[in-house]
């Protein structure tokens, strides 16, 4: 594991494991609402059927040029009673999030496990396809922020003859990593500052993901392991010295 500093005041406003899986053909998406008895219903108290708009462009039509056609129910979502965790269940995949304030990847990694082993007694995955944690950080900067590049490191090069000054950004960047079989997705985004706010809001979404082939006895936390250090090794790859202070 690299070494980087431990962050008492860490920016993650989101942390997520995420397990795509092939689904048992038994399963029907109504089977999933049973896993908020699984987790607890009064630790999981609030249940939300997740669904997926389908649409149709008609480029005839002036009034309605777009026409939802239907809604497919994907799965559900279990929000806990204190709103800091999030289990998305769907026949298709599993997903954990833990929400501000994070605390560490120990108590991410306990709790997503704990929902995960309930998800497999329930769904029956036939197997794992895709692996991947991800981490969305909110970064304050103070106003006036200057160049950008003083704060974060993922940002447009301009030309020299145009204005330097940005206001808002959306930089996308999908990045291999052949020496760990995974892929990694960098993006930056600059909100547009609230009149009289001084300080900037940036989003460093850090998005670390393997598509590959396991059994849903395998490890699977020991493989996520190489993946929370490319999501350190990027995070901290991405933000300057200046910016590392604020978070200390």
């Amino acid at each position: 594991m690299s070494q980087h500093p431990n962050l008492p005041r860490a920016p993650i406003v989101e942390a997520l494991v995420d397990f795509r899986v092939e689904a048992d053909p038994a399963l029907s998406v109504e089977d999933l609402k049973k896993l908020q008895d699984a987790l607890g219903s009064d630790a999981y108290p609030d249940a939300q059927a997740q669904k997926q708009v389908r649409a149709t462009f008609q480029p005839e039509s002036e009034s309605e040029p777009v026409s939802v056609t239907g809604r497919d129910h994907l799965g559900f979502i279990f929000r806990s009673a204190d709103q800091l965790h999030v289990v998305q269940a769907q026949r298709g995949g599993f997903t954990f999030s833990r929400l501000t304030p994070y605390v560490d990847w120990d108590q991410l990694i306990s709790a997503a496990r704990d929902a995960w082993e309930k998800y497999v007694d329930l769904a029956k995955p036939r197997r794992v396809t895709r692996i991947a944690v991800r981490t969305i950080n909110r970064i304050e900067i103070p106003l006036p922020a200057g160049d950008l590049r003083e704060w974060i490191k993922v940002v447009p090069d301009l030309p020299s003859a145009l204005p330097q000054t940005v206001s808002e950004m959306f930089v996308r960047l999908v990045v291999p990593v052949p020496a760990d079989r995974a892929m990694v997705i960098v993006t930056n985004a600059l909100q547009p500052a609230q009149l009289g706010a001084d300080r900037l809001q940036a989003i460093l979404d850090i998005d670390v993901f393997r598509d590959a082939e396991f059994l849903v006895t395998d490890d699977l936390w020991a493989a996520l392991q190489p993946m929370r250090r490319l999501k350190n090794d990027f995070f901290f790859g991405c933000i300057t010295p200046r910016t590392l202070e604020l978070f200390g």
